[in-house]
């Protein structure tokens, strides 16, 4: 029997802990050029410190929304409490933020196997402690952060993302625009990056070129500097249409601007070929905090791997940490997963881009932990990986994907379920099922399980009617294909009767879950775990219609049947435990009610620990019920 993980120590109350000096984890300092009309603009807004607001940046991918908003973080620090910046492209990735700053803030969260947790310690800690500015960056819906945002009153807000609207919803009036950089501004810059004898007088050409667009400046002026070109063979190579994407009319023109400067750059970096294949493998993977030994050991060529990192950070194409990790802008990323449709880019051919993709889910399979998800030092290690995992789950939407992504996306929506985070995990059962659907076919065993988990994801974060169809679909098939009395068709009913009740369709549930019960005492027998799992759903189907005597002897019979099977410790006899003693609260039993409470909680600390999700329940339930409980004369 493996030994149960260690409980990991409780964190302090978020009240104790104070405001460290200089907090802060904004990226490393950049060129920043111009922008002052926007920074006085944006500083208007924000009240520079001195009020608690929410404001938002949009703008195309490239334009600078996030240096902005890093510029205007830096000036303004001594106006801030400390300053907090959050990769919010998802939810799963403020979430994550969030409890990134629970792990700077207190030793104890280091190891802490709940993200969750730490997520809710962290909005604890800025509710108790005004004035942090935090800064969601490039965030690609707004219902990713809207319920984070109002559940901080006391810190203020700073949101960047490419959409223009929507953002009333944060109580944003009016969001800053933000426009291409003013010609002199471009100028500067490029002359800054490349000096001004390479930019010479052809530097606004080539900035009106580059439609002023800021991280095109950028990576052209690096390019200029590391090839020794000047500006004005950039500009005749670029007219000529050697370095221009073919004009699709998909395509924006900042699209085909981004497309042009990394074609040129790869052009020129053909004498380094391994570094166009280590940035197709990056498109698919974050665009922060890759370990460039992923990368040395998928391409089994550490050396090779550091001199194409390095030339690419020397155009500007990647970013390289201190701590031994590399970035990608997240425009250069899409760019590099898009088929061209121009013909003689020999860089982006479909092959490319697909043994690309091959190869950054074999580095995620390389490297996703094993173990279980709760252990300290392997949530730690998934705590790396997830957020690759995410992004790959995004990224592959809709694209052929190889048959190794289902076994990544299913251990990681184990990994997300295990750590009570349901809106993360439906973009990875998304992913999941679209695989198994291509792979397997509609109806395969696994295709159905991943549909199911689908289902239970959507259910848990309140998108029931989706929930249902998916359940009610999965019903239909397991019947179809197992048969009605298989297991795998029990537990379906099963789910689809749950899914009802949260609808309110609880007379449909209660059929379901009688039917269910009794098929499982016909086919499991009486004792099974699966029937007494079925017994208590039913149990509380019936106490929701009101049959509240008939809940009571079902809840009794379970609790026995657990305790004698399961033994009295098992977390499901607690479950039964719990639930028996908030159907005798219900019916003014309270007493007894109480003394259940006690059992359960002292069993949860003993073996689930204190702060374990079940033992949190128990003890809410418990000091609800005392506070009602008539005191004695």
């Amino acid at each position: 029997m493996q030994a149960p993980a260690p409980v990991p120590e409780s964190l302090p109350s978020a009240g104790d802990v104070q405001v460290p000096f200089g907090l802060s984890n904004l990226p490393i300092a950049e060129v920043f050029i111009g922008r002052e009309t926007e920074l006085a603009e944006l500083a208007s807004a924000m009240g520079a410190g001195t009020q608690v607001v929410a404001q938002a940046v949009s703008g195309l991918g490239g334009i600078g929304k996030s240096s902005l908003a890093a510029a205007y973080a830096r000036a303004h620090s001594a106006g801030y409490a400390g300053i907090w910046w959050l990769v919010a492209d998802s939810r799963a990735g403020a979430e994550a933020g969030l409890a990134d700053l629970a792990r700077r803030l207190c030793p104890q969260a280091a190891g802490h196997p709940d993200p969750v947790a730490l997520m809710q310690w962290a909005i604890s800690w800025l509710a108790q402690h005004p004035g942090v500015l935090l800064i969601w960056d490039n965030v690609e819906d707004v219902e990713d952060v809207r319920e984070l945002i109002a559940a901080l009153p006391s810190a203020a807000h700073l949101v960047t993302s490419r959409r223009y609207v929507g953002w009333h919803r944060i109580r944003v009036s009016e969001p800053l625009r933000l426009g291409p950089l003013p010609a002199d501004d471009a100028v500067d810059l490029l002359t800054r990056l490349a000096s001004p004898a390479l930019a010479g007088d052809s530097g606004q050409d080539l900035c009106s070129e580059l439609g002023f667009l800021p991280l095109a400046v950028e990576q052209v002026g690096s390019y200029l500097a590391e090839a020794g070109m000047t500006a004005a063979d950039y500009v005749a190579a670029w007219r000529a249409g050697k370095s221009m994407p073919g004009r699709a009319a998909e395509m924006s023109r900042p699209d085909r601007i981004m497309s042009g400067v990394w074609r040129a750059t790869l052009d020129r970096l053909s004498d380094t070929p391994l570094a166009g294949r280590v940035l197709h493998v990056l498109a698919w993977l974050a665009p922060e905090g890759t370990p460039v030994r992923w990368l040395a050991e998928a391409f089994q060529d550490d050396g090779g791997v550091r001199e194409a990192l390095r030339r690419l950070n020397a155009f500007s194409m990647v970013s390289l940490s201190p701590g031994g990790t590399v970035g990608v802008h997240r425009v250069v990323q899409a760019v590099t997963r898009t088929r061209t449709p121009d013909a003689e880019d020999g860089h982006r051919l479909p092959d490319m881009i697909a043994d690309a993709q091959r190869t950054a889910v074999q580095i995620l399979v390389q490297q996703l932990p094993e173990g279980d998800y709760l252990e300290p030092e392997v949530a730690e290690r998934w705590r790396i990986v997830m957020p690759h995992v995410d992004a790959l789950a995004v990224s592959i939407a809709g694209r052929d994907a190889p048959a190794a992504v289902i076994g990544v996306m299913d251990r990681a929506y184990g990994f997300w379920l295990a750590h009570g985070n349901p809106a993360a995990a439906i973009a990875i059962a998304e992913c999941s099922l679209a695989g198994e659907e291509r792979h397997h076919g509609p109806d395969h065993l696994d295709t159905l399980a991943s549909r199911s988990n689908l289902a239970g994801a959507y259910r848990s974060v309140g998108r029931v009617g989706e929930a249902v169809v998916l359940y009610e679909a999965v019903l239909a098939a397991c019947e179809r294909v197992l048969g009605a009395d298989h297991p795998d068709t029990l537990s379906s009913r099963n789910n689809l009767a749950g899914a009802y009740r949260s609808v309110g369709r609880v007379g449909e549930a209660v059929v379901l879950y009688e039917a269910v019960l009794a098929a499982c005492e016909r086919v499991l027998g009486a004792d099974h775990p699966d029937t007494l799992t079925s017994r208590n759903n039913l149990a509380g189907a019936y106490e929701s219609v009101g049959r509240v005597g008939e809940a009571i002897e079902l809840h009794e019979a379970t609790l026995a049947a657990c305790e004698r099977v399961l033994g009295a410790d098992h977390p499901n006899t607690l479950t039964s435990r719990n639930n028996l003693a908030y159907t005798y609260q219900s019916v003014g039993r309270v007493g007894e009610a109480v003394v259940l409470y006690e059992a359960a909680l002292n069993v949860c600390e003993l073996v689930l620990g204190t702060d374990h999700p079940t033992t949190r329940i128990v003890r809410g339930n418990l000091a609800a019920t005392q506070a009602v409980v008539p005191e004695k004369k």
